[in-house]
This record gives C-alpha cells, sequence and structure tokens, in this order.
C-alpha cells in the first residue's frame, strides 16, 4: 500500500476489511500459520497488539488528511445549512398552527396566544444582525407582535426574543425530512461513514481477541 495522502482513506479501508476478515474465518495467529514467527497458543494476543498499532496510524492518517478533513467540513455545513432551512420552516408551521387554534405552541412556550391575530413568527434562528446564520444549531426565535393584524410592514409594537423548545421527537422528524429529501447526503455516508464504522469494527476485534488471548495466558 503507497502510504501518500490521496489513499488514506483506501489504506484504512484494506487494514480494517483485513482484520474483520481474519476474526469471521477464524484464521489462527499463532504456530506458524504467519509465516514469520512460531507462537504458542498462548502468545496469539501479541498479533494483534501490533495490529491495533497499525489500525491506529491508519487512523489517524485517515483522520487527520487536509483534505479529507476540508471535505467532511464542507458536507457537514452543507448537511446542517439544510437542517437549519428545515427547522426553521417547522418551528413557524408548528407555532403558526397552535396559534391559529388559540393555544400557547409547544415548541415556542413563551408566546401569549391571547396575541395570536397580531403575532407574526420569524424564525431567524442563530443570525447575525447581517442576516447571516452564524450558528446553525441555535434555536433562538425571533417573534414581532404588531399594533395591527395583517400588516406586515407596519411599526412593530414589540419583538420578543425567546429559544424554541425542541423534543427529541422534533429533532427526529427534521433530520427526516433532510434524508427524505434526496440522496445527496448518501455519497458522504459511505464515503466516511463506512471508513469510520468498519474501523471501529476492526479495533473491537483486535482488543477481543486481545482480552482472549490474554484469558488463555
Amino acid at each position: 500500500m503507497d502510504d501518500v495522502p490521496e489513499k488514506t482513506r483506501r489504506n484504512l479501508l484494506v487494514v480494517s476489511s483485513a482484520l474483520v476478515l481474519l476474526w469471521f474465518l477464524n484464521a489462527p495467529l499463532y504456530g506458524k500459520a504467519t509465516g514469520l514467527f512460531d507462537l504458542s497458543p498462548g502468545d496469539a494476543w501479541r498479533p494483534w497488539l501490533a495490529a491495533v498499532l497499525v489500525l491506529a496510524y491508519f487512523f489517524l492518517r485517515f483522520h487527520t488528511s487536509p483534505a479529507d478533513a476540508e471535505e467532511r467540513a464542507a458536507a457537514l455545513r452543507r448537511y446542517w445549512q439544510k437542517i437549519h432551512k428545515k427547522k426553521e420552516i417547522y418551528i413557524f408551521s408548528v407555532s403558526t398552527a397552535a396559534l391559529a387554534r388559540g393555544s400557547r405552541p409547544r415548541i415556542l412556550p413563551f408566546l401569549d396566544p391571547k396575541r395570536a391575530p397580531h403575532i407574526l413568527v420569524q424564525c431567524d434562528l442563530g443570525r447575525d444582525s447581517a442576516g447571516e446564520v452564524s450558528d446553525f444549531r441555535s434555536n433562538e426565535v425571533v417573534v414581532l407582535w404588531y399594533r395591527q393584524p395583517d400588516t406586515a410592514h407596519a411599526q412593530t409594537n414589540e419583538v420578543i426574543k425567546g429559544n424554541a423548545s425542541l423534543m427529541f421527537t422534533d429533532a427526529v422528524r427534521i433530520h427526516y425530512a433532510v434524508w427524505s429529501e434526496g440522496r445527496f447526503f448518501w455519497w458522504p455516508v459511505l464515503r466516511w461513514g463506512v471508513p469510520y464504522a468498519l474501523s471501529l469494527a476492526a479495533l473491537a476485534v483486535c482488543l477481543g481477541s486481545i482480552y482472549g488471548g490474554l484469558a488463555i495466558y
């Protein structure tokens, strides 16, 4: 394997897959099976310890690769941008529907339903004074209470800021809405999720084999 920055992902996949395959096939790493050393069954943990060190090296090479790190950060930013947009729409629709019924929105409990005809919910989540999003995970909502109902450009009587009370089920709905839109995020999951998951499985295999070998030893 060429240990170059362009092939860190491939190298990690090869090493992790090989370790998981050795464990799955129950290949013995003692005796003369390795072709290099004559190990007793009690020393079978030693190759797995060496494998952990090799796996850690290739994992760190992949995880700290500048090109991969930059690409992962860009993909995560695009993902949180979509989540942010869906969250704004979700908070607006849920709270507006509750206010129309004259009830206090569960998601915006600081709103008084008695002002419902005059309230305009603006979900400017995590935006700075210039309107740019500075925090994609912010739940702060800006609510305008107008003097006259149905007057979008009238002078406001009050500006209310508060945090949306999002439950776990709300977060699941928002994330599901983004994932169900298309296949855009499947490639990042395959590109980075598989190496991380496979390396974690390989580490578990190695640690389990070391523990089993030491128990025999």
